[in-house]
């Protein structure tokens, strides 16, 4: 209960500087922190499927959010 209402806090504060879409897209990597924390603090092991998720959900949020940095620089480049 507390850390739902900690984590929708959280989020809230985020949208005053962040768009909505770029917190929507952190979202997705909280069952990544579950599994590396689960794996470090209760000695949990990650199965292969987990494994495979992991890659694909850090490398959507890796396009997500270095590929318009980098659209960015193109355009202060052309300028």
């Amino acid at each position: 209960f507390i850390s739902t209402i900690g984590g929708q806090f959280i989020f809230n504060l985020l949208l005053k500087n962040i768009s909505a879409t770029a917190v929507t897209m952190g979202i997705l990597g909280e069952p990544v922190g579950t599994c590396i924390l689960a794996y470090f603090i209760l000695g949990e092991r990650i199965a292969p499927q987990q494994f495979l998720g992991i890659a694909v959900i850090l490398l959507g949020l890796s396009v997500f959010f270095l590929c318009p940095i980098q659209a960015e620089r193109r355009k202060a480049r052309a300028s």
